[in-house]
């Protein structure tokens, strides 16, 4: 520790700590000191001689693959070291192996049908060789390597593994999760090509945006196989499908882009896995124990506000005073235990994260100030929050945990079964609530209470030699329970937080399976695999069971979402290897859907009556009464409301739902004189009804090997994503759900480029890159408008669109040497578009003097006004630099990171593309700094310390739906010790 360093006092806390905080902060302190002393200490070595036991078992997850890839994978899970001739292994493909064995017994799995053999050196490494030469090689040769062969030092690893794959994925360790902090849960994806999170600093949830492409299922996040994909409604700020995650409990994240056989998820997909024994257990330890600790110097907690109130003051004056590391509200901590048996593992943890109200940056605000061509200023972030100011709603406390266990069955048979829960406490504000007025307050809403319970199973059956049979199940199911002041006055009266504002509690269960089996079988005209599959999903949402909707609220049509939706889908995939460097695929996928609302549409019935208004009031209070006379055409007692207790109303459209005259106390009675007035007489019900579709997508593509590890590739798939809930079903305040809606069909090209090379610019050495074009073209894109033509109010309803199309050039690098790491990579856009010639008609037929319509186009840049696409474009380029250098036999690690995103693909100011609603959030081009250090304090406890916005920006993060500033400078330290 640097001489000059000095530790902040502890032994007067201004204020009582929790003791998850003093445990956390007790740990980092820990680790702290423990660094001041092991400064120089480095990680013992392996001795050349090192060989593990032949005799015992470990656990391995690899996929299928190219037997090269999963060799590599082995070595790197087995700790041998391995040495082969590339040829061998050319043009061949090995089984998934996933469970305990010993090394024999798993490479005698993985080169099953390949010929091929390990066999162990005197110098304590392995090397592989045909069966036919195995008893000369060992008694001769296997003691001394020819010079073709590799060392598994230079072989592949889940990272270089992603360049050699025909499409473009991105693969997240725990390392690489580990580097920066967490401040919001999207900051996990920051720098990923091609990936945005749509307004993440309001909600505390997940909302992926690939490469161009979001909401509604087109993108799925998934957490070990299950899915969540909660619907919020933003009023004003668009929608948002959220996914709770604890980034503590996430071992390794990979994000797949575009459509594939396998999901509906056209934009392409979040693939999580949480934390197993080789994330916790210490080497040739069978049973052992995680502890994670990390401190922010930027949060504090927000004002306290009543969730049952509906007459507090919500108005807060936000805070200027960041805070030091140690007296911030920021934190998290977790613990994990792991034991591992000869027939099963076992995993149990928990996590705890308390971000607080973060601070906003204290740089670059007048870059934000919005002024229309008079030189006012318009409302626009800059004008909401100060620079350094406290941004109100962005906290988030969550209590996450997890139980999972692998049991193997048998050799050939695994079960994995997990449970994970999600308790939390998330800050967040409907986006057109964040206003201000010179130096009053922002809103403080309460905090939205987010309840998740999650079940995962997974069966594995791969019997050995059978190249026929590699068979994996999955079933899982999803129990959200949601509360969220997000819903308007058109919900029930009983959730009526204020007179514009409603909580929505919503109940949404997931179910969902899938079952699929590969195999591989040789002839003489070449390789195939063959991948056979078919998934369903079953998703029920409704209205909590505390949530109490009266007669009077249906005939109003105030409603939170009731409906259910069913998919199924099967998909077929054959990969054909004609030589060894050519790969041909070919495949599909046929998926159907229905969705049922149980919500009815009450239509008030009306009638031209002859009758008497009766006005009843009272100081504070003002109602009506409706007398009508009786069959004679008298006005007589019979028929008089003052008489009869009759029901005084507010809302004429309302006449039955009031308070009966006697109990109204009304102090002053007035008796219009008769007139003819059309007046509500009951209501009809129609119901919702039911939607259904299908059809089939097919795929095919080529990669071909043209030099050694250098790859050129081409892939055309259709994807087909069926309508949501969300837009199928009644609960959007002044939305009317989608009728008759037909499947999005995507048309998704990609053309790629990639090269691996060892030894480039120095001995030793690797470098990877891969360059993508693709393109995107999403016919019948479903999206909401707002249509002006019918009215003072407009109308919105979700439609098919012609299309939506999204096209750009994808740049993914890495090189490590050992001492010196880099990854570069960028993402520009060439096009984002939207195509509807029957709404851009619509728009020029109803253009006027103050709505200049007229020249609408058929096809424009973004979307038209009103759509939730106006919310979803993403920086025409964006750039991620990441360097290190690694000190002391990789001890100490220290490096940066440059993220750059420009401002919006398109700029939609145009007249047909602004509105009432759903505006385009204005960011702009910034460029952000943050460092990091990993230091090994002790063999199994690491020391992280980063700084995220190092220079202090003031920014707005791009896809922002909300006037919310993105986090200024933000100090981190943490620690990871395992035991």
């Amino acid at each position: 520790m640097p001489a000059s360093y000095r530790l902040p006092p502890v032994s007067r806390p201004s204020q009582r700590l929790s003791p998850i905080s003093f445990a956390v902060r007790c740990a980092v302190l820990g680790c702290l000191l423990g660094s001041g002393a092991s400064l120089a200490q480095a990680a013992p070595a392996a001795t050349e001689n090192s060989r593990p036991d032949d005799a015992t078992r470990r656990d391995y997850d690899i996929a299928q693959g190219p037997l090269g890839t999963s060799l590599g994978v082995f070595a790197k899970q087995s700790g041998l070291l391995l040495s082969y001739d590339p040829d061998l292994t050319r043009g061949r493909a090995a089984p998934a192996l996933k469970g305990r064995y010993t090394v024999q017994e798993g490479a005698r799995r993985l080169l099953a049908n390949t010929g091929l053999q390990l066999l162990p050196t005197s110098r304590g490494a392995y090397i592989l060789i045909p069966q036919a030469q195995a008893q000369a090689q060992a008694s001769a040769t296997a003691t001394e390597l020819t010079p073709t062969v590799v060392a598994s030092s230079e072989m592949v690893d889940p990272q270089r593994d992603t360049y050699r794959a025909p499409r473009s994925t991105v693969h997240l360790s725990r390392e690489d999760l580990d580097r920066f902090s967490t401040v919001s849960v999207g900051d996990m994806l920051k720098g990923v090509a091609g990936v945005q999170v749509g307004d993440s600093r309001n909600g505390g949830a997940l909302d992926v945006n690939i490469r161009g492409i979001q909401g509604q299922s087109r993108v799925a996040v998934r957490v070990d196989g299950s899915e969540q994909a909660v619907d919020v409604y933003r009023g004003y700020g668009g929608t948002q499908q959220r996914s709770y995650i604890d980034p503590d409990l996430i071992s390794s994240v990979t994000v797949n882009k575009g459509p594939s056989t396998r999901s509906g998820a056209i934009g392409g997909s979040v693939e999580m896995k949480t934390i197993g024994v080789d994330d916790i257990l210490v080497d040739g330890k069978d049973v052992g124990v995680r502890l994670t600790g990390n401190l922010w110097n930027n949060g504090v907690e927000p004002e306290h506000r009543n969730r049952h109130s509906r007459d507090e003051d919500l108005s807060a004056a936000p805070r200027d005073e960041r805070g030091s590391l140690f007296g911030s509200k920021a934190e998290s901590g977790s613990a994990a235990f792991a034991y591992s048996h000869e027939r099963f593992d076992l995993v149990a943890a928990y996590a705890h994260r308390n971000q607080g109200n973060y601070f906003s940056g204290k740089k670059g605000q007048d870059r934000y100030r919005l002024y229309d061509r008079w030189g006012e200023e318009q409302a626009s972030v800059a004008n909401t929050y100060n620079a350094g100011e406290e941004v109100l709603n962005s906290s988030f406390e969550t209590d996450s945990y997890l139980l999972k266990t692998t049991w193997r069955l048998a050799d050939d048979h695994t079960l994995d079964l997990g449970y994970r829960r999600f308790d939390g406490h998330m800050g967040e504000i409907m986006p057109s609530d964040i206003f201000r007025y010179g130096t009053a307050g922002i809103y403080q809403y309460p905090t939205s209470e987010i309840e998740i319970d999650t079940y995962t199973a997974r069966y594995h059956y791969l019997p050995e030699g059978n190249p026929w049979v590699d068979l994996t199940s999955n079933l899982w199911m999803t129990d959200s329970k949601t509360s969220t002041l997000s819903a308007a006055w058109m919900a029930p009266k009983s959730q009526l937080f204020r007179t514009d504002r409603a909580w929505s509690r919503q109940d949404n269960r997931r179910i969902g399976g899938d079952l699929s089996n590969v195999s591989r079988f040789t002839t003489a005209h070449g390789d195939f695999k063959l991948d056979l599959g078919g998934a369903f999903q079953l998703e029920d949402l409704q209205p909590q069971k505390s949530v109490v909707a009266t007669q009077h609220d249906i005939n109003a049509n105030r409603m939170l979402r009731d409906a259910s939706r069913q998919e199924f889908s099967f998909n077929g995939n054959l990969e054909y290897k004609p030589v060894e460097t050519v790969t041909l695929w070919g495949g599909g996928r046929y998926a159907h859907y229905r969705t049922k609302d149980n919500t009815v549409l009450a239509e008030a019935r009306r009638e031209e009556r002859e009758m008497r208004w009766i006005t009843a009031s009272s100081p504070g209070h003002w109602g009506s009464m409706i007398w009508f006379p009786d069959q004679n055409g008298q006005y007589t007692d019979a028929t008089d409301p003052r008489l009869n207790n009759g029901i005084v109303f507010e809302n004429s459209n309302e006449p039955f739902n009031g308070v009966p005259f006697n109990e109204s106390g009304a102090t002053n009675v007035v008796v219009h004189p008769e007139g003819v007035n059309r007046v509500v007489t009951g209501y009809d019900y129609t119901p919702q009804g039911k939607s259904s579709g299908g059809g089939f997508s097919p795929a095919f593509g080529i990669n071909v090997e043209f030099l050694p590890d250098t790859f050129v590739y081409a892939s055309y798939t259709q994807g087909l994503r069926l309508p949501s809930l969300f837009e199928t079903s009644q609960g959007t305040q002044q939305v009317s759900p989608g009728k008759h809606l037909k499947p999005e069909r995507s048309r998704s090209w990609e053309v790629g480029v990639s090269a691996l090379r060892s030894d480039l610019l120095t001995a030793g050495d690797e470098a990877s890159a891969k360059l993508a074009w693709f393109d995107n073209d999403i016919k019948n894109y479903i999206t909401r408008y707002y249509d002006p033509s019918p009215g003072l109010w407009g109308q919105m309803t979700f439609s098919n669109t012609d299309s939506f199309h999204t096209r750009g050039l994808e740049l993914q690098s890495h090189y490590d040497a050992g001492r010196v790491f880099a990854d570069l990579s960028a993402t520009y856009y060439l096009m984002t578009e939207t195509c509807d010639a029957a709404f851009a008609g619509k728009l020029r037929a109803s253009a006027n003097q103050y709505q200049r319509t007229h020249d609408t186009p058929d096809c424009t840049p973004g979307s038209y006004m009103g759509s939730y696409t106006n919310t979803q474009n993403p920086p025409r380029f964006s750039a991620n630099l990441l360097t290190g250098l690694r000190f002391f036999d990789e001890a100490l690690t220290v490096g940066g990171r440059m993220t750059y995103t420009s401002g919006p693909t398109a700029q939609m100011d145009k007249p047909w593309q602004t509105g009432a609603t759903t505006p385009q959030i204005d960011y702009r081009s910034v460029a952000l700094f943050d460092l990091f250090l990993k230091y090994k304090v002790l063999e199994h406890t690491e020391l992280n310390v980063s700084v995220q916005n190092l220079t202090d920006r003031y920014y707005l993060d791009p896809l922002a739906q909300s006037f919310m500033p993105a986090p200024g400078r933000t100090w981190r330290v943490g620690m990871v010790a395992r035991f």
